[in-house]
């Protein structure tokens, strides 16, 4: 493997990471400086400025994300699952971006029951923790919640859940929104709203229960952001046990440790062992050994 620069570039974020031959982080930069804001003039700069911070000369340049989609630099069409660390690296286009020549990744897609899925970046974080684990469960909780499938380094298939978005918009535009107030912790109300969740009963139901608890049974606000956020979780939950079986897999959870740290708390208390993992880390590995298979491929 050479130096590399991993642009891990989203909507809304810019994150440079660089690392030298032997993985090690040499450096990172951070910025809002999301797709979403930036004209195709404004990309090159952020790219190319974080090409010049570079610790490194001549750094391979990855790029992974939302910059690989319809509304980033380049449209990188999805590779459909089940696929292999291997079967990234396969499908990598070596794309002009100014003066640079940037690798991106493809995303992933998978055709369930329900529809077409899709991901940008979330793979990434399970590849990486799969190359210790080999097979299980990675859940990678966000805005969009991923439950991903692997086995034996692969991803079988996932599915996205809009958990963080839901608990996004309750509290801001909702009729909750002057009860969920405060940062959900992992409590009792917490814990009761898991097993809400993970019921038969309507979810739309559940929610209004909260504005009536609150105006008649005294529900503090950080009681109603605890339950709210465990309801929403449980309710994820019951369909991530559905549709992956967990018992007896390794799990892994991914993401800000506060949040992971909820899964993993909702997971526990439902009878679930499962590791909270570094997702930069993973994120890391992932990308190492893409880089190996490329540089291999390249001498052939």
């Amino acid at each position: 493997m050479s130096a590399l620069m991993l642009m891990d570039w989203g909507t809304t974020n810019f994150r440079a990471i660089y690392l030298d031959a032997q993985g090690r982080v040499l450096g990172r930069s951070e910025s809002r400086d999301g797709v979403a804001s930036l004209t195709r003039a404004d990309m090159i700069e952020v790219a190319s400025e974080a090409y010049r911070n570079c610790p490194v000369q001549d750094p391979q340049v990855f790029a992974c994300g939302m910059v690989g989609s319809s509304v980033g630099w380049y449209n990188m069409p999805y590779l459909e699952a089940p696929a292999k660390l291997s079967d990234i690296a396969d499908a990598i286009a070596a794309v002009p971006m100014g003066e640079l020549t940037v690798n991106f990744i493809p995303g992933v897609k998978f055709r369930s029951a329900t529809g077409w899925d899709v991901m940008r970046g979330e793979e990434l974080q399970a590849f990486g923790w799969a190359l210790t684990e080999g097979s299980g469960i990675c859940i990678a909780p966000g805005t969009h919640s991923k439950w991903m499938r692997l086995r034996d380094g692969g991803i079988e298939g996932f599915f996205t859940s809009i958990t963080g978005e839901m608990f996004a918009l309750l509290r801001q535009y909702g009729l909750l929104r002057h009860h969920l107030t405060e940062e959900a912790q992992s409590s009792p109300d917490f814990l009761r709203g898991v097993d809400d969740g993970m019921s038969e009963q309507g979810l739309g139901r559940r929610l209004f229960s909260v504005r009536g608890d609150a105006l008649l049974a005294e529900l503090s606000n950080q009681s109603a952001s605890d339950y709210v956020s465990g309801l929403l979780i449980g309710s994820e939950i019951a369909e991530g046990i559905r549709d992956t079986c967990p018992a007896a897999q390794p799990i892994g959870i991914t993401g800000t440790p506060v949040l992971a740290g909820l899964y993993k708390s909702a997971l526990a208390h439902l009878g679930y062992s499962a590791r909270t993992v570094d997702a930069q880390a993973a994120l890391r590995g992932a990308i190492c050994q893409i880089s190996s298979l490329r540089l291999e491929q390249q001498a052939l």
